[in-house]
């Protein structure tokens, strides 16, 4: 198994949109692939608690993929690509690793 795990950093205030709003459109976005790519086995999305320290990215995703070649696929599928177009417009910072587990 293959464990993909990305966090971001939100702008605070975009077009009138809030970091919180900005945050739950996100979510809904990255919900939405799972069902518009096969290759994900599992798919979770969380939001830094309102309460937890400020420094802490915003948002995080984290799925499963069978293989790394499964991995690949997602990368390079149009859904993400898609994706990738909306996130660069409301995201500061991103950081990503993908691993080999258990």
């Amino acid at each position: 198994m293959i464990k993909h795990i990305v966090l971001w950093t939100l702008k605070n205030e975009l077009n009138g949109r809030s970091k919180k709003e900005l945050a739950l459109e996100m979510k809904s976005h990255l919900e939405a692939l799972k069902n518009e790519i096969q290759v994900i086995n599992k798919l979770e999305v969380g939001i830094n608690h309102a309460d937890a320290p400020p420094s802490n990215y915003d948002i995080c995703l984290m799925i499963d993929f069978e293989t790394i070649d499964d991995l690949q696929q997602y990368q390079i599928h149009p859904a993400h690509l898609a994706f990738k177009d909306y996130v660069i417009t409301v995201r500061d910072e991103k950081a990503a690793i993908d691993f080999k587990y258990p």
